[in-house]
Formats: C-alpha cells, structure tokens, sequence
C-alpha cells in the first residue's frame, strides 16, 4: 500500500494505492490519519481508494470515528466499482459520502 496525504486549506486528503490493503497497512493508515488530522484540524477530510477491491473494517471504523465523533465530514471516492458494491450492501456508501471516479 502507498499512501498520499496532501493538505487543502480546510481539508485533508488521503490517496490509498495498491490492491492489497493488510492489516499492518490499516495500521499505518490508522497512524498516518490521526497524525494528519491532529496537526490541521481539517473540516472535510477526503479518502481516494485507488486500486483496492475492499476495505479492511479497521479502516471504515477509523473513517467512521472522524465523522460522528470529531464531526470531520468525510467523503470516500472508490475508483473501483467492486468497492462501491460492498460499500453499498453494508449501507455505508451514503453514510462515508461514497462515490466513485
């Protein structure tokens, strides 16, 4: 897994690269966010899925957590339609603002 972090001006956006996501991965991307979002306090934070068929739950939890908790909106862009799928049939497409590009 690769990861991009480029910060807006009130938000923060995340490219995930690569067709397997681990465990480990979701660690980092676990690590990688808190530590971008604790020093901009991003209003919106954007995660771009790129190559990935699925997601691990630790990550959709992570996401989940930033926008009923912190109040950060999220939005999630799959570039895979297999991920919208079963983002859609565990109805969290509409919750995570999902699309696809």
């Amino acid at each position: 897994m690769e990861l991009l972090i480029e910060n807006g001006k009130d938000s923060l956006k995340m490219t995930v690269r690569g067709e397997s996501i681990s465990m480990q991965d979701a660690v980092e991307f676990k690590k990688q966010l808190s530590l971008a979002v604790s020093k901009n306090a991003p209003s919106k934070l954007i995660v771009s899925i790129e190559d990935a068929y699925a997601l691990p739950s630790s990550i959709i939890g992570a996401l989940l957590k930033y926008k009923e908790i912190e109040k950060i909106a999220v939005e999630l862009i799959a570039k895979k339609a297999e991920l919208m799928d079963s983002l859609e049939n565990l109805a969290l497409a509409e919750i995570l603002h999902a699309r696809t590009y």
